[in-house]
C-alpha cells in the first residue's frame, strides 16, 4: 500500500530529518513509528502526505509512484555516490491531491471549526469526495440534499464508532481520528495517525474499515 524507498529530508543543508529511510507498509497492516522527540516521525508523515518534499527518494502509494525528488544544486555534492542516479524525476503532487488519491492522516496539533457542531467538523473531510457544485449548495437541489445525506450518515457512524471501542479516549484525540477516518473510509483505505493518544485504538478502527469495505 505504501513503499519508501531511500528517503531523505535535510533542512537547512545539513540536518537530516530522515536519513535513507526505506520501508513498505501493506495493505491492511497497523505499524507504527516509535522514535523521541526529533527523531523524525512527524517529517516522515508530511513526506509521505506532500506537506514536505524529500531531498532525495520515492513514495509509492497503492502501487503508483506519488512522489520522487533528487539532490539538485548544492546538495549534489553531499549525494554524490549515494543512490546516484537512482531517481531523476521530480515529482511533487500537492497534500490534497494525495487526499484525493485516498490517502489521510491526522495531526498532532488538533484545529477544529469552533463555531461548527461536531458532526460538521467530521463532515468537513468528507467534502473532497462529494461531487455537487456551489449553484447545488444555494439552490439545494436533490443532488445537493442526497450527498449531504450520505455524508451525514457516515459521519454519524464513524462518530459511534469512537466511544463505543474506547470509552476513555480523549473528546478531541477522537474527533481529530474521526476526521481523519473520514476521508480514509469515504475514499480509499488508509489513515495515518499521528498523536499518540489514537494509536490504541488504530487496530479496531482498521477491523471496522474493513468490514465496511466488503458490505
Amino acid at each position: 500500500m505504501i513503499e519508501l524507498s531511500h528517503v531523505t529530508k535535510t533542512f537547512g543543508g545539513a540536518t537530516r530529518a530522515l536519513d535513507d529511510l526505506t520501508l513498505t507498509v501493506p495493505q491492511g497492516a497497523v505499524y507504527g513509528l516509535v522514535g523521541s522527540n526529533g527523531a523524525g516521525k512527524t517529517t516522515a508523515f508530511n513526506v509521505i502526505t506532500g506537506v514536505y518534499q524529500p531531498t532525495n527518494g520515492a513514495v509509492w502509494f497503492d502501487g503508483a509512484k506519488i512522489i520522487e525528488n533528487h539532490p539538485q544544486g548544492k546538495m549534489k555534492k553531499q549525494y554524490k555516490g549515494q543512490c546516484d542516479g537512482l531517481y531523476t524525476e521530480t515529482l511533487s503532487p500537492t497534500p490534497d491531491k494525495i487526499t484525493r488519491a485516498g490517502m489521510a492522516r491526522t495531526f498532532q496539533n488538533i484545529r477544529l471549526f469552533k463555531k461548527m457542531t461536531v458532526i460538521e467538523n467530521v463532515k468537513t473531510a468528507m467534502q473532497g469526495h462529494t461531487t455537487y457544485g456551489m449553484a447545488d449548495a444555494i439552490f439545494r437541489t436533490k443532488k445537493y440534499w442526497q450527498q449531504e445525506a450520505e455524508i451525514t450518515a457516515r459521519a454519524k457512524e464513524l462518530l459511534s464508532v469512537v466511544p463505543v471501542l474506547l470509552p476513555g479516549l480523549p473528546a478531541m484525540a477522537g474527533l481529530a481520528l474521526s476526521i481523519g477516518a473520514g476521508c480514509c473510509a469515504w475514499g480509499s483505505a488508509l489513515v495515518l495517525l499521528g498523536d499518540a493518544d489514537t494509536r490504541m485504538l488504530a487496530h479496531k478502527l482498521r477491523t471496522k474499515l474493513q468490514g465496511d469495505s466488503r458490505s
